[in-house]
């Protein structure tokens, strides 16, 4: 309940304040592609790869580590009940 009251409140806040989150002058009074928009748009998609790449890197070794646990922990848990 605690975290819904805080989503409900941030909810508010991004609503109250969102003429603040506009885009920058150059993309907002561009009505057609030119080269500075382009290259702000590259560079923004670039970003998000790089930045999903990472994060997939991130995620992916923790779960090869969570795998690995589990097959430790069952090969001692076999060990142990041979014993």
């Amino acid at each position: 309940m605690k975290n819904f009251k805080l989503l409900f409140i941030l909810f508010f806040v991004i609503i109250i304040f969102q003429a603040t989150s506009v885009a920058c002058s150059t993309c907002i009074n561009s009505t057609e592609p030119t080269q500075t928009t382009n290259a702000l748009s590259l560079s923004i998609i670039s970003l998000l790869g790089i930045t999903g790449v990472v994060l997939g890197s991130i995620i992916s070794f923790f779960v090869v580590v969570m795998f690995r646990i589990k097959k430790l922990k069952s090969k001692i848990t076999n060990q142990l009940n041979n014993l």
